[in-house]
């Protein structure tokens, strides 16, 4: 019988300290890679972004969207304050969502 010690080798320690910090750079690498893809609206957001067209924020607030779509208050809100701000492209449309999906990325920092 050895008398080896079961502890993990002290360089697969430090490799098991730097995994969370290495999924999370692909994780915001591989989201960042989708937003500069900037690929085509798919047909609903293509609805929402036409609903949301040419209201300004009180109607988007009370009145239902077009083609029976339906989105979150503070989505819409932000939305057309971004597009406000910056014009209407398919990237603008897209900076809340991929900003939303980067705000758990930057609260395990």
């Amino acid at each position: 019988m050895s008398s080896l010690p079961n502890r993990p080798h002290p360089g697969w320690r430090a490799a098991l300290e730097w995994l969370p910090a290495l999924a999370l750079l692909l994780g915001v690498a591989l989201q960042l890679r989708q937003y500069v893809f900037n690929r085509s609206l798919w047909l609903d957001e293509a609805y929402l972004v036409g609903g949301m067209a040419g209201r300004d924020m009180v109607q988007l607030l009370t009145q239902p969207l077009d083609n029976n779509q339906a989105a979150p208050l503070g989505f819409l809100v932000l939305t057309r304050m971004a597009t406000m701000a910056l014009g209407g492209s398919d990237w603008v449309f897209r900076l809340v969502p991929w900003l939303a999906g980067g705000l758990p990325w930057g609260s395990r920092a």
